[in-house]
């Protein structure tokens, strides 16, 4: 947990006994601050690492960090796609995809070996 004041109420009825002060920087029982968060989450956006390891740089857990990919993803799918100018394969094909069967293959014969030609059951008679 993050250190911070901690205050406690001295009016009898009040129902909270004790609260911590809150900074803009740290929201309500979060564990990281803010920058630290999105520090975190751009590491994996941008380095291409994946959470795994860099959980374990950071010393922090991976729900951690992937909750913190998660928000800095969001910025990037968020944003418009550029426009195609040139279309590559993946643009070129239109309508539906048709498939065709070819022809099956003849099955092969295979042949004796010389030295057996001439030779078996049927051979002679």
């Amino acid at each position: 947990m993050l250190p911070g004041p901690d205050w406690w109420c001295r009016e009898p009825c009040c129902p909270r006994r004790s609260f911590t002060e809150q900074i803009p920087h740290i929201l309500a029982r979060a564990r990281l601050t803010a920058p630290l968060r999105t520090a975190v989450g751009r590491q994996v956006r941008d380095t291409g690492s994946t959470v795994l390891p860099a959980a374990r740089d950071l010393r922090l857990s991976w729900p951690t960090v992937m909750d913190a990919f998660r928000v800095q993803a969001r910025e990037v799918t968020a944003q418009p796609l550029p426009e195609v100018k040139v279309p590559g394969i993946d643009e070129t094909q239109r309508g539906k995809t048709k498939w065709a069967q070819t022809a099956p293959a003849r099955p092969r014969k295979r042949a004796p070996p010389p030295a057996e030609a001439g030779r078996g059951p049927l051979a002679g008679r």
